[in-house]
This record gives structure tokens, sequence and C-alpha cells, in this order.
């Protein structure tokens, strides 16, 4: 071809390099990923403080375990008032079988009454031990109490988390969604296959999944709660939220107030008052007892012919050998039960460091992810997805990246309720309000 050929077609080829121009830029829009923004945030019903009150609340007034800690208050109550200083009288009749002249002169008719006098030290021992184990049970009470109002708080707080991983689950799922989209799109260029979009698909059809068992999951939770609380099992949960980071109180100062505040030590507390009080039980039964008698002998005729006054003391020493095995139980028991005390102390003093330590820890953590984690993997999401419209990174890399992104939101969800659960359990050991 000649030159002057060639500057003839010079315009057409302008034009050809501008449309295909025009075509390689449409094509990138068309097949690029959805930007990975923050996620909007989880428009459920917050679950506040007062309002984690108010279903404590709820489960002490319906739940048939603190009923049952209840009864058991009422029967020691009982307990108490039954100690009793006085023996019953016992009262006795005979009649004697003799010759008329025998029964004439020394009467045939006998009534005799005995009465037990009291034992006053005994008496306050049985009483002391009967009150301390009231109060036991009493603290018992407020220890089932603060146990089942943890575990509904908990609940709660699973279920809000169940929703706010559901809320981004969904997300997730319009995400691949549009991906598929994307996908399907770009199989129009004949330069690309198929794996790409069949990709993709499967990759929709995993969460599609994952999103069904996390509602059968969250229909659970609401069950257990339900029970919890004793309402109907199916009964239906509004859409829940979790509250923000709120701060733990000083390890210190838990430590300090948990002696005195915690209702399963002043349970072991009184118990082992009890127990103290049955070695002094022990002891005074081993006590000589005294009666005092009256006899008295009547003739059938209507005469009265004498009375008898006696008194009879109880001889203890014929059984020391089981006054003082009985002795030894007692004291042994009153050791156990200090005992008993001192290893609950150390236990639940473990629980609350471990407990204020995960609070801290869980508190620090969701921050972080909030403000370095989730933007950083956001960062790397949008850029990985930028490489893939170059070809320089796979889709597999993309949904990774996006993999990635969903897990460090859902961790930073997980670490808040984490950071509500481990105070919730400071609460349990630690109740904010004495009785």
């Amino acid at each position: 071809m000649k030159p002057n050929n060639l500057a003839h077609l010079r315009p057409v080829l302008v034009a050809a390099v501008l449309v295909i121009g025009q075509l390689h830029a449409q094509t990138p829009s068309q097949v690029a990923p959805p930007h990975a923004k923050t996620p909007a945030k989880n428009e459920g019903r917050m679950l506040s403080d007062e309002w984690l009150a108010q279903l404590r609340a709820e489960t002490q007034r319906k739940h048939p375990g603190v009923d049952a800690a209840r009864k058991r208050l009422a029967a020691a109550a009982a307990g108490v008032r039954a100690v009793r200083l006085w023996d019953d009288p016992e009262m006795g009749f005979t009649l004697a079988a003799a010759r008329l002249s025998y029964r004439k002169d020394n009467g045939d008719i006998g009534v005799g009454i005995e009465q037990r006098l009291p034992r006053p030290d005994l008496y306050t021992a049985m009483k002391t031990k009967a009150e301390a184990e009231q109060r036991a049970q009493a603290a018992e009470v407020m220890t089932v109490e603060a146990m089942l109002g943890m575990e509904t708080a908990k609940a709660a707080l699973e279920l809000a988390l169940a929703d706010e991983a559901l809320a981004l689950e969904v997300q997730q799922v319009e995400w691949v969604k549009q991906m598929a989209a994307n996908a399907l799109e770009k199989t129009k260029d004949p330069t690309t296959g198929a794996a790409e979009a069949l990709r993709v698909e499967s990759e929709l059809a995993q969460e599609q999944q994952k999103l069904a068992a996390m509602l059968r999951e969250r229909e659970r939770r609401v069950r257990q709660l339900n029970l919890i609380l004793g309402r109907p099992a199916a009964q239906p949960w509004e859409n829940l939220s979790l509250p923000g980071i709120t701060s733990a109180p000083e390890l210190k100062t838990l430590i300090a107030r948990l002696s005195s505040a915690n209702p399963r030590l002043q349970s072991l507390r009184h118990l082992a008052s009890a127990a103290d009080a049955q070695t002094i039980v022990t002891k005074s039964e081993r006590q000589p007892g005294v009666m005092l008698s009256v006899d008295t002998m009547t003739y059938s005729g209507g005469d009265f012919r004498d009375a008898i006054f006696g008194v009879k003391v109880s001889l203890p020493w014929f059984n020391s050998r089981i006054y003082r095995a009985n002795e030894e139980r007692a004291a042994a028991l009153a050791d156990a039960a200090q005992r008993d005390l001192a290893a609950a102390e150390i236990e639940l003093q473990a629980q609350a460091i471990a407990a204020s330590t995960e609070a801290r820890n869980a508190a620090q953590q969701a921050a972080a992810y909030e403000k370095e984690i989730i933007p950083a993997a956001s960062r790397a999401a949008e850029a990985v997805g930028n490489a893939w419209l170059s070809s320089k990174a796979t889709l597999l890399e993309v949904l990774e990246a996006r993999r990635s992104l969903l897990s460090v939101r859902l961790d930073e969800r997980r670490f808040l309720a984490a950071q509500r659960a481990a105070l919730e359990t400071l609460r349990a050991l630690i109740p904010q309000n004495k009785r």
C-alpha cells in the first residue's frame, strides 16, 4: 500500500482506537468487586443494663430453682421455732390386783407424772445451730438468684451476639451475590473462562447454607432464653444488639469485697457456725439429765392414800465411748466446714481474677479491632479487589480477603460480648446489693 493510501485510513484507525479504549474502560466497571465498606450497625434493640436487670428479676420471680431455695428457707425458719426448752411431761396409770383389805389400805389406782428438767446449755446450742442454718439458707437463696441472673444475662448476650453475626452474614451473602453477577458478566469476555463464575457460585451456596445454620442457631438460643425466663419456648424475640464497652471494677476492690459480699461464702460461713454449735450440742448431751416424778395412789372407793415424790438422774457414763465418738465426729465436721469455707474462698477469688482479666482483655481487644484491625482489613480487601481488576490477584484471593474482613468483624463483636459476659460473672460473684 502506498503512503498516500495510509493517510486516507488514519482517521478510521484513530476512531477504532477510541472505541476500543471506551470498551476497555467499561469492562472493569462491569466486573469490579463490590466495595468492602463498613457494614451498617445492627438495628436491633440494644441490650441495655436496665433491660438486663429486668430479665434477671423476671427469672428470679419465675424460676422453680428460686422457689425451691425459698421453700428450704421457710423450712429452716420453722426449724428455729421447733427448738424447745422443755420436754413433754410423761404420765402413767396403774391398777392394783390384790386383796380388798390391801387395796383399801394402800389404794388400787396409781397415777404418775414425770417431767425432765430443761438443760439451758443444750437449748442454747440447738437454737444457735438452727438460726445459723436459717441464715445459711437465706444466703443460699441469694446464691441461686445470682447464678440464675448471670445465666439469664449471658443467654441474652449470646442471643444479641447471634443477631449481630446474622446481620454481618446477611451482608456477606449480598456481597457474594454481587460478585456472582459480576463474574457471570465477566464470562462474556471471550478471553476469560467460566471457572471464576463457578467458583463464586460455590462460595454463594456455602454462605447461604451458613446463613441458614445461623438462623437455626438463633432459634435455639431464643428457646433456651425463654425456658430460663419461664416463658413459652416458642415465644419470638425481636432482634437484639450488643451494648458498648463499659469499664470493669478494679480487681483489688473486687477481692476486698468478695469475702463479705459473695452469698456462697456467706452460706458456708453460717454452715460453719452451725457445725461449731453442733459440737456444743454433743457436749451438752453427755451431761446427766434430771427428771422429777410424782406418783399417787387412790382407792377406787374414792379415798386418797399417798403420794411419792422422786428425782431421777440419767447415767451417761455407761455410753461414754459413744458420746466421745459423737464429739469427735462433730469436731471433725466443724473443722471440715472451716476448710470448705477457705477452699471456696480460694476458688471464688480465682474466678474473680479470671473474670476481671477476661473483661479487661476483651475490652482492649474489642477497641483495637474497631479502631485498627477492622479498618486495616477493609483496606486490604479493597486493595485485593483493585488488584483483581488489573489481573494482579486471583478471585480466590479476593474471596479470602473478604472472609478475613468478615472474620475480624465477627471477632470484634465476640470480644464485646465476652467483655459483658465477664462482667456478669463478676456481678454474680460479688452482688451489688447485699441483703
